[in-house]
């Protein structure tokens, strides 16, 4: 019986994503965990500020770099939180907030042990 392992990445299309990019893709993954990196400290003080807006684009700006590198989990959290945002759902913001810091290190520590050594 095979054991299905989940990883917090699609390697199929990060694999396809590095034939694309060749030299460049680890300057891409590294410029995404810079930028998400980034974003997720914006977060928790746009919060605070009960600024709207910079929610939405720092969730929209992590669901799409995230969907480009095969982290789909992470990006449909990320989707969520958008759409949480948009409807004033802010409970369900602040319960999933914490799920998507864990997942968003499960994804930079897979990228950096199997993509970037």
């Amino acid at each position: 019986r095979m054991r299905i392992i989940m990883t917090p990445i699609d390697d199929q299309a990060l694999t396809a994503l590095q034939g694309l990019l060749k030299a460049r893709f680890n300057v891409v993954l590294e410029k995404y965990i810079e930028e998400s990196d980034s974003l997720l400290g914006q977060l928790q003080p746009a919060k605070q500020s009960q600024d709207d807006e910079l929610m939405i684009r720092i969730v929209h700006s992590l669901k799409s770099s995230s969907r480009n590198l095969g982290a789909n989990e992470l990006s449909d959290l990320s989707g969520e939180l958008e759409e949480a945002v948009k409807n004033g759902q802010y409970d369900e913001f602040e319960a999933s907030t914490q799920k998507l810091q864990s997942l968003y290190e499960d994804v930079k520590s897979y990228l950096q042990t199997n993509y970037l050594h």
